[in-house]
């Protein structure tokens, strides 16, 4: 019985750590998977990843703790939540910025659809010229008559 108690104290021990990612679907990978050759067969050996999802990732495990914690876009690319307040900061952050994404994007389209107007105005206004080009022959083409 003491062995269960040690690991229920481990259990309790482990905290859970949040990390979230600039990117939705991020993976890392930890171990990559390969293939070796045993007794004749070849045999995929699986590695060992981290994913991400919706820009969120849990885990207890301090394996992967340390490999996140240790991982060279660490501060970068993804970081780790230290209070239920970083996780409200960074989800208001995140829709503000949607939210100007929004905005830009739509000021872009208004500017395309001005020039869009603008360039068939020009089009449509655009009277041809009656001369045509110099060193060809006029826009009116001579028909052979048969």
């Amino acid at each position: 019985m003491p062995k269960e108690d040690t690991k229920k104290t481990e259990k309790t021990k482990s905290k859970k750590e949040r990390y979230i990612s600039r990117f939705g679907e991020l993976k890392l990978i930890d171990k990559a998977s390969y293939t070796k050759e045993v007794e004749g067969r070849i045999v995929v050996v699986t590695g060992k990843s981290i994913q991400f999802h919706d820009g969120k990732y849990e885990t207890s495990d301090p394996q992967e703790i340390q490999f996140l914690d240790n991982h060279p876009n660490y501060g970068n690319v993804f970081y780790k939540l230290k209070s239920k307040e970083d996780a409200e900061k960074t989800r208001e952050e995140r829709f503000k910025s949607l939210e100007e994404k929004e905005k830009e994007v739509a000021a872009k389209e208004e500017k395309l659809k001005k020039k869009e107007i603008a360039l068939k105005g020009h089009e449509e206004g655009a009277k041809p010229s009656a001369k045509g080009i110099r060193g060809t022959e006029s826009t009116k083409t001579k028909k052979p008559k048969f």
